[in-house]
């Protein structure tokens, strides 16, 4: 009789501990798939923030450099027109000194800036301005492959990329300016943008 007793009172207590370790088991895979979702989701966020990390550098970089031809053509205004820096800094199509004060110049206006790359002109390689025509402009820039580098223009001919860019110039007094350059771009659904100012003088 007690035989049998103790032989019951080990079924109890065997079956008791299946059910605890089954316990713990399901427990432990929960823990572990709690777990392994907040890594993947971390993962996929740390992944997006560095995809958004490196557009944003390329599109401030982007965005220096409309500002630095802007910086460049009143550099070389200077050399071109020594004589006459204070009519000539912000021409855009002056010949000669004589011609700044009717010639086209830098003003109160959003323009595309972009290297030329057409090897058929003299002005390969230079700075061009360009006034912004709203109805007609494209603001995108495009990569282009010149020889074995590449330069990124608002010519069409090249490969589209995400990135748009305008400069804005306001005047500030005859001898100064604001140079606004700003780029913009699509990310998984947002627009995101930077922008890059500077003042610029005729001293």
């Amino acid at each position: 009789m007690n035989q049998m007793n103790d032989n019951k009172g080990f079924a109890r207590w065997f079956h008791s501990c299946k059910a605890e370790t089954l316990a713990e088991v399901l427990i432990a895979l929960t823990v572990l798939a709690v777990g392994a979702g907040g890594a993947s989701t971390l993962v996929v966020t740390a992944i997006r923030a560095n995809v958004q990390g490196e557009e944003r550098i390329v599109a401030y970089n982007f965005a220096r450099e409309g500002v630095e031809a802007i910086r460049n053509v009143r550099d070389t205004n200077w050399l071109r027109f020594p004589g006459n820096r204070s009519e000539c800094w912000d021409t855009l199509n002056a010949v000669n000194s004589t011609d700044c004060a009717t010639s086209t110049k830098l003003g109160q206006n959003t323009y595309l800036v972009f290297l030329e790359t057409d090897p058929t002109t003299d002005a390969l390689f230079k700075w061009q301005v360009i006034q912004e025509d709203p109805a007609s402009a494209d603001e995108l820039l495009y990569e282009n492959t010149i020889g074995s580098g590449m330069l990124y223009t608002h010519d069409p001919v090249g490969t589209v990329t995400p990135y748009h860019r305008t400069v804005t110039i306001t005047q500030k007094t005859t001898t100064s300016m604001v140079v606004e350059s700003k780029v913009w771009w699509d990310s998984r659904g947002r627009t995101l943008s930077v922008t890059f100012m500077d003042e610029l003088s005729n001293y």
